[in-house]
């Protein structure tokens, strides 16, 4: 073999030698890599938090662990607007890591100087732009971006908790957050906040020009905003009153969960308006006897009264009255409640109230937790979460003769969806407990699904928006916000 011919072999196998070993050195840098990436820790809004010392600046755990014994009274110089400053920023910080997959890269454009809402409260208004490399924003949804080209804008209001530390830090995190439409705010592009007028006023306080009051006994109704009132012939104790459920250390001290209202009716036990009043009563057995299911309505603005008799029976639990006009109307009736089932009478009328026609029985006999309806046909019931079945949700397109499953479209949920073991959780684990609908004066149904009871992911903050702009045919995904109701 020639001199030149063995060089050529020695070169190649060089050569030979050097790719193995770059492809080898690949492998290992290509698995240290998704290592690295797998061990990027990346929190929700819901469950981030950040620890600062008495300046604001943040702390390192090495310096949370000195016991330096400070007392915890020097925070008073920071504002709400400090606070939010300091934890939007920290929090997107996390996105803008070395190894965070290119899915949920972000390159942060801006942070505006947040707006203070309430700052006795540590309620602020944050709003920022940013964008990913890839152009998707898919693992963003639940952020309820403004996607605009190759950037998307947010606004958030947050409320902050700040809780001071014996050892001179404290902890910024976050109670709650809303988009700014759902907290009521209609603009703020000038810098200044503009509330939504009218926003989710309930008819039965004295918000409103027409609600009712109960007091002496009596109950009264007024369409003035209280300048009078008309007393309506009921007697109180024979009407449905809301129950109010018992939380923390006062729950401790009650035998039950639940205390009765003496001065506030079950939402859906009256329907007020200036051309139709109308409140549901008995359904019980009292110390003055058994009182049948009854309506009381007036059409006059409560100078007069009509009394009708619905049903005869005593165990009523729920009541539902809804009128569309001034003679088409529909009320719901659960009865025989007892741990696990309801059973349920729907009515019509059509002359306003004085005759009722029974036409259904309700979708099953889970308890019911609020019905709703669109029209005198379209209609929507709310029934108690099982995981024995597929939803919670109904809609009858008949008033009540017939019903049929909502079923809303299971989505994808983020990285940070995790339980306790860092299993990755479905949608239908997290969210599967369907809320009694809303209709808004556009006609637009809003539904949320729920955590139930079992708040998996974001500390059960969390819920999943659908609307519908067909009267119920079909829904469509809008984003996971927080439900502060």
């Amino acid at each position: 073999m020639s001199k030149m011919k063995r060089n050529k072999k020695i070169l190649i196998n060089i050569i030979c030698f050097l790719c193995a070993l770059s492809m080898f050195f690949g492998l290992i840098y290509a698995y240290k890599q998704k290592e690295k990436i797998a061990e990027v820790n990346i929190k929700s809004r819901y469950t981030f938090s950040v620890d600062i010392d008495e300046n604001g600046i943040e702390l390192e755990q090495s310096q949370l662990d000195m016991d330096s014994h400070m007392l915890v009274n020097r925070f008073g110089s920071l504002s709400c607007k400090d606070i939010a400053s300091i934890w939007i920023s920290n929090f997107l910080e996390q996105y803008s890591q070395k190894y965070v997959p290119s899915s949920l890269k972000l390159t942060i454009n801006s942070i505006d100087e947040p707006i203070i809402i309430d700052g006795d409260e540590n309620i602020c208004l944050i709003t920022f732009s940013a964008s990913n490399l890839t152009g998707k924003y898919d693992a963003f949804t639940s952020w309820n971006p403004n996607v605009d080209g190759d950037k998307f804008e947010c606004a958030w209001v947050v409320t902050f908790n700040l809780d001071k530390h014996n050892d001179g830090s404290a902890t910024i995190s976050v109670k709650s957050i809303s988009s700014p439409e759902d907290y009521g705010i209609e603009d703020y592009s000038n810098g200044n906040i503009v509330a939504i007028d009218n926003k989710d006023i309930d008819d039965s306080k004295s918000t409103s020009l027409i609600h009712y009051e109960i007091k002496n006994d009596t109950l009264g109704i007024t369409y003035d905003g209280g300048t009078s009132f008309a007393n309506v012939p009921i007697d109180i104790n024979s009407l449905m009153m809301a129950e109010n459920t018992v939380d923390g250390d006062d729950a401790a001290k009650t035998q039950d969960k639940t205390t009765v209202s003496s001065t506030e009716l079950k939402k859906g036990s009256y329907y007020m308006t200036t051309t139709k009043t109308a409140f549901m009563y008995g359904g019980k057995v009292t110390s003055s006897g058994n009182i049948p299911v009854t309506i009381v309505y007036s059409n006059d603005m409560g100078k007069n009264w009509i009394t009708s008799e619905i049903s005869v029976s005593f165990d009523a639990d729920y009541f539902y009255i809804d009128f569309f006009d001034e003679n088409h109307g529909v009320f719901v009736m659960g009865y025989a409640k007892d741990v696990d089932s309801e059973k349920y009478s729907i009515y019509r009328t059509s002359n306003g109230g004085q005759d009722w026609e029974l036409i259904g029985k309700g979708p099953d006999t889970r308890q019911i937790v609020g019905a709703r309806y669109f029209n005198e046909d379209v209609g929507f019931f709310a029934m108690k979460h099982s995981d024995s079945y597929d939803t919670n949700l109904y809609i009858t397109n008949n008033g009540g003769v017939d019903f049929s499953k909502v079923i809303l479209e299971d989505q994808e949920l983020d990285s940070t969806a995790t339980d306790s073991k860092g299993n990755k959780l479905t949608w239908k684990e997290v969210y599967k407990d369907a809320s009694v609908p809303t209709i808004n004066s556009e006609g637009t149904i809003t539904v949320y699904l729920t955590q139930g009871t079992d708040k998996l992911y974001n500390q059960g903050k969390t819920a999943a928006k659908y609307q519908s702009t067909d009267k119920g045919k079909t829904f469509k995904y809008i984003g996971q916000v927080e439900l502060t109701n």
